[in-house]
């Protein structure tokens, strides 16, 4: 990126049954009459998404854009561990957690406007292979049987959700305009690039939720779904330009979540459990505040309302556990 110009995950994540990729999921029924019972599981899933990061400039209501770079999250390989204490085979206290095992192989995009006005074409395009360097999810939830119907049973969810994030640039090749406001100077440097990191970028949110999960069970097959919402997010982002020693740190408030899944899965007479699972979730642009710091004078400086952070994933996996 030029000049900073910088600033969908809710996760799609199963609650009836427990083997969810991105979600912590419920404990599998227990047969027996205990009043505590729990259950363990780990996972292994491929991760997909995208991050948005972008600058704003200009008064409200005729704010426009200056910059937006597309950090894309592909072929992540996610590990997992979830642990869920089963009350009385109609509570759920669960945990889960997840982490990259590997960089993945996505791209970012950087374009920037730079004449100023709405609607102007783009002065400044660069292409970068990324690597993401950390991919961290959090899931604590409670939930509650509110209603069964022979196999089928309705839960409502509350939980809060933790994700960090992080990516590491690789230059590919640009186009800069020199001067855009003159002949010539439009769109006049093309070049390759050698592949140096001049970028690292880390999101961070907080997210609240509240959902519904569905369940059902027959004989050892159990499916799973769910869908939750997030109706306060709170998001910080860092974006850290190694070549110019300048710091651009943003925080947001007041954003909204998504998340959805599907589970199915089978259990063994020996508790043993194998399952399948398709999460997804979405945080749609958030607008907040930046503050940039020079990191070799020390000089800092804020603005309001100047940077959108967004972030979209989804991801499949599979997964097997025990059961106590």
């Amino acid at each position: 990126m030029k000049s900073k110009i910088g600033g969908w995950l809710s996760v799609l994540m199963l609650t009836g049954s427990g083997a969810q990729a991105m979600h912590a999921g419920d404990g599998l029924p227990v047969t027996s009459n205990a009043y505590v019972a729990l259950s363990v599981q780990g996972s292994v899933g491929l991760l997909n998404g995208s991050a948005l990061e972008t600058v704003y400039t200009g008064v409200e209501g005729s704010r426009y854009k200056v910059s937006e770079l597309d950090w894309d999250i592909k072929n992540v390989v996610m590990v997992g561990a979830n642990l869920s204490v089963t009350l009385h085979n109609q509570i759920w206290l669960n945990a889960g957690l997840w982490g990259a095992a590997t960089h993945g192989s996505g791209q970012m995009n950087d374009w920037d406007w730079l004449l100023g006005e709405q609607g102007s074409p783009w002065t400044d395009w660069s292409l970068s292979e990324v690597d993401v360097t950390r991919a961290s999810l959090l899931d604590l939830n409670v939930a509650v049987e509110v209603l069964r119907v022979g196999d089928w049973g309705l839960r409502g969810i509350a939980g809060y959700k933790y994700n960090a994030w992080q990516w590491e640039d690789h230059g590919v090749r640009h186009i800069y305009s020199s001067n855009p406001a003159v002949p010539g100077g439009f769109r006049n440097d093309v070049a390759e690039e050698n592949g140096h990191t001049g970028i690292i970028y880390e999101q961070w949110f907080h997210i609240p939720y509240l959902g519904a999960g569905l369940n059902y069970t027959n004989g050892g097959w159990v499916v799973d779904g769910y869908a939750l919402v997030g109706p306060y997010v709170i998001a910080s982002d860092r974006d850290q330009h190694l070549n110019r020693r300048l710091l651009f740190e943003e925080d947001f408030s007041g954003g909204q979540y998504f998340g959805a899944g599907v589970r199915a899965a089978y259990v063994f007479q020996s508790g043993l459990f194998l399952g399948a699972a398709l999460d997804g979730q979405a945080i749609p642009e958030i607008i907040g505040d930046t503050t940039i710091v020079d990191q070799r004078t020390g000089a800092r400086s804020t603005s309001g309302n100047t940077a959108g952070i967004a972030n979209q994933a989804w991801m499949l996996a599979l997964s097997g556990g025990y059961k106590f």
